[in-house]
């Protein structure tokens, strides 16, 4: 049967993302076929005929490789159309939001387009589910390097009677790529000096709690995340009723608030290792011992070296470099923790891995408030920071607010509700958010932060949280950092010869053949470098940034072998390995100095 070979078709790439119908996946709902035409009704059951048939306006430049999204599966003459003419290194991304489309075309067609490595498909009415989709799909370099040559196709029936739909599904998309690019990391000056921290602390290791030992501690306990967003300001009082009732896990913004109301969190969350946060958050503030610091192991080091009570270094869930150091102190999944991108998604993965439910979000507003300008609730750090709204309009963007209608919210906040939902969505966590005002988090059951209180703190005894220390041999540790440091300084040392070699390559106006031959040999020599590069979970976190770039440069050129594209593929070369050579070396001296620093170091018992 033709559904069962198409299935067998999609079934080959486990990038498809199929949602199955819901009972409310009605429409369009096919009627009949005449004449070779197919009427399908509309919710108001009027009759509409959907084409296939190509969009003679739309243009896809054939020697340029794009990353074209098309909103539509049941056109499959217009996608087979669209393969034909795009560039071969081109990537599909095929969005149907309307899954009874999907359903026809799986029973009745032939959907042998899909059978190929540069075609993926999403199906769903979820529209939310868009996101989650494509933030695991441009993981994929491949994908990845295509995000700055986005075009959209639409098929027939979307161009024709859904415009609506289409800009929900395109401003998904974009948001979604957004995200995606911001999660690729900063430069690699910022990234290299994220390594470095995490080095100067890596001391500090022998001292943090094993986040092992609280793994599942408090399991089917609530616990009450607390950030700062504008709306707090109107139930941070009710936080007094939950102590001892419930887990108070607070960003680092919010902790002087919490405390000038009387509240003690059980924890603080930190992220971020710029000197601002120490400044606004740390420096000379009475923190209790009873509070524990809950951070990554890049934090600002004043912090670690000031803080009065316990602190935690769990290990980055999900993030490459992290990777490298879990490999450098043995450590197991348990001293992971899922962390995102913000202090709050620090303190939600702390939660979850104490195995706590439900996770009630408050003050996590991720939008501005009612007036379309306050970004923190009262009391913290930000009353003195002048912030110009003006500069960082153009980030601005809008999204679906806790009670209904539309907020106004920024491209990161949306990135850090897009890492929320994704989250609560895989896990199948019981999140209550009880923020009472911001953006909706899709996921989550909405409840006012009182009825929380009195439905789910009760008379609770938490367990006792297991303060005992990582298990670190040092002299262990050293010996793999000089392991690691020689093998940085092989890689530099075959980047620096590449770099002699292609820098003295000559290229031609009157021999363009020839020069093309020499050149892609070399950068063929390249590409094998960059492979290295990203099997290798350090180099990968701590260069992304400039492979990705380089990838996007190359992308973005047109695929005609002239003599002034082979000189811009010799330099954007160049000027990939130059950076390389640099952070090598740097990496080379920050390990040595690591491990001195370690040599010097008397562990405590």
């Amino acid at each position: 049967m033709l559904v069962n070979k198409n299935i067998e078709i999609i079934s080959k790439n486990s990038f498809h993302w199929i949602n199955p119908l819901q009972d409310t996946d009605i429409f369009p709902k096919f009627m009949f076929k005449e004449n070779n035409l197919e009427y399908f009704a509309n919710q108001k059951e009027e009759l509409f005929i959907v084409e296939d048939n190509f969009d003679k306006e739309f243009e896809t430049n054939a020697l340029r490789k794009e990353l074209i999204f098309v909103i539509g599966v049941y056109s499959l003459k217009e996608i087979k159309e669209l393969c034909r003419k795009k560039n071969k290194g081109s990537v599909l991304i095929i969005i149907e939001p309307n899954p009874t489309f999907f359903s026809h075309t799986l029973a009745n067609k032939q959907m042998d387009i899909l059978d190929r490595d540069d075609v993926y498909l999403f199906v769903g009415s979820e529209l939310s589910n868009i996101s989650e989709y494509l933030q695991g799909l441009l993981l994929n370099l491949k994908i990845t390097g295509l995000v700055k040559n986005i075009t959209f196709y639409l098929t027939a029936y979307y161009r024709k009677y859904d415009l609506e739909l289409t800009k929900k599904c395109i401003q998904l998309i974009r948001q979604s790529t957004r995200t995606t690019v911001i999660s690729l990391g900063n430069d690699i000056v910022d990234n290299l000096q994220g390594f470095k921290q995490n080095l100067e602390n890596l001391p500090y290791m022998f001292d943090s709690i094993d986040p092992a030992n609280i793994k599942g501690r408090n399991r089917d306990k609530p616990a009450f995340i607390i950030s700062a967003g504008p709306s707090l300001n109107k139930n941070i009082n009710l936080l007094k009723k939950v102590k001892s009732k419930g887990l108070i896990i607070a960003v680092d913004t919010i902790v002087e608030r919490l405390l000038m109301e009387g509240i003690v969190p059980d924890f603080v969350c930190t992220v971020e290792r710029i000197d601002k946060v120490y400044e606004y958050f740390y420096k000379d503030k009475t923190i209790p011992k009873e509070v524990t610091l809950v951070a990554p192991p890049v934090i600002d080091s004043r912090i670690l070296k000031e803080f009065k009570g316990k602190f935690m270094l769990p290990l980055r869930e999900g993030v490459s470099e992290y990777t490298w150091f879990g490999k450098l102190l043995e450590a197991s999944e348990a001293q992971y923790i899922f962390m995102g991108l913000s202090c709050a998604h620090v303190a939600f993965g702390l939660a979850q891995h104490m195995e706590c439910s439900p996770i009630v979000l408050v003050g996590q507003d991720l939008a501005y408030g009612n007036d379309n300008d306050q970004t923190h609730a009262s009391g913290t750090s930000y009353d003195s920071v002048e912030i110009d709204k003006k500069k960082n309009s153009f980030l601005d963007d809008t999204t679906e607010g806790y009670f209904g209608g539309s907020v106004k919210s920024t491209h990161m906040w949306l990135a850090f509700k897009n890492w929320f939902e994704k989250q609560i969505n895989q896990d199948n966590l019981f999140v209550i958010n009880a923020t009472e005002g911001g953006a909706k988090i899709n996921y989550t059951v909405q409840m006012p932060l009182e009825n929380v209180i009195s439905e789910y703190c009760k008379d609770i005894k938490f367990n006792i949280i297991d303060y005992g220390k990582y298990d670190l041999d040092k002299n262990n540790v050293i010996g793999k950092l000089v392991k690691e440091k020689d093998y940085f300084r092989a890689v530099r040392e075959i980047a620096m010869k590449m770099f002699s070699i292609l820098e003295n390559v000559e290229i031609s106006k009157n021999a363009v053949n020839k020069s093309k031959n020499k050149l892609i040999e070399h950068l063929n020599e390249i590409d094998k470098l960059k492979h290295e590069i990203i099997i290798h979970p350090l180099l990968m976190h701590n260069f992304q940034s400039t492979l990705i770039k380089s990838m996007w440069d190359e992308n973005n050129m047109e695929q005609i072998y002239s003599y002034d594209h082979l000189v811009r593929m010799k330099n954007l070369n160049l000027k990939f390995l130059a950076p390389l050579i640099v952070g090598l070396s740097e990496m080379e001296d920050y390990i040595e100095k690591t491990i001195g620093n370690l040599e010097n170091l008397k562990v405590k018992k």
